[in-house]
């Protein structure tokens, strides 16, 4: 029989449905770890529930209510608790959150991926960037990323090599690039799949441009709105799926589609 107190640790450890999580990014001293913070609302308290060393400097974190891991059984649903991270490497790192002791990512979707996994360094080593931009994977640094909620297989990435990348999870570690478009001609620095449209959403640059993507079509290409400055971030106004928010490094501003 086991003892209450290994129960109560056990329990301690585990993520339960019922949680509400927070997953934050956090670089010190050359050292990167994702942080999973659990907030107990009826104790109005928050707390790091476990950490995960990373091996790549973080740019950008999205979690995904998909799970990438193929060997798990259950229910048919894919439902998961993961967290997308965008890299200097440039590589895109899929954690499980709900797994406390993890060395390894779930899935990598990028060049890495064709490499053998290793153990994270404490320092975390600058690494050569690729050049030419192909249709595979990024070549540049991994600087947005969006997870659509209602294809929850399709993940957005945008990269400083200018391309925006539309990926199919539903191979797990093997996921692959569906398609890679060109929007841009500078880095893309903010993607938001549209809350109702399945295969429509945000692409921002700093090329200060913002482009409606439609992705039921051969190129992608949607309506086109030009900004005075760099767009650092978008986001779907979700009071009305017909206008969205643009931040720039001078204002903050807000467009429509009519």
């Amino acid at each position: 029989m086991q003892e209450p107190e290994v129960d109560d640790e056990r329990e301690e450890l585990q993520i339960l449905p019922t949680d509400n999580l927070i997953v934050a990014a956090k670089t010190e001293d050359d050292v990167s770890y994702l942080e999973v913070y659990v907030y107990e609302s009826a104790e109005d308290n928050i707390y790091v529930h476990h950490d995960i060393m990373l091996p790549s400097l973080p740019l950008c974190v999205e979690w995904l209510n998909y799970n990438t891991n193929t060997s798990v059984e259950d229910d048919g649903t894919r439902r998961g608790n993961m967290a997308a991270v965008g890299t200097f490497d440039p590589d895109i790192e899929i954690w499980d959150l709900d797994v406390v002791e993890t060395v390894y990512p779930d899935a990598i979707l990028g060049a890495g991926a064709d490499k053998s996994p290793a153990v994270p360094d404490k320092k975390n080593k600058k690494k050569k960037k690729r050049k030419g931009v192909n249709d595979q994977f990024h070549v540049d640094a991994v600087m947005a990323l969006s997870a659509n909620r209602l294809q929850r297989n399709l993940l957005l990435s945008g990269s400083a090599d200018t391309t925006v990348k539309l990926w199919d999870l539903a191979n797990g570690s093997s996921a692959t690039c569906v398609k890679s478009f060109g929007f841009h001609s500078d880095k893309v620095s903010g993607l938001h799949w549209h809350p109702k449209e399945a295969y429509v959403a945000l692409t921002g640059s700093y090329d200060k441009h913002v482009h409606a993507a439609d992705f039921r079509t051969a190129d992608g290409k949607g309506a086109k709105w030009t900004f005075d400055s760099d767009v650092e971030g978008i986001r779907w106004n979700p009071h009305d799926p017909n206008c969205f928010y643009v931040c720039s490094l001078e204002d903050y501003l807000m467009s429509g589609l009519d």
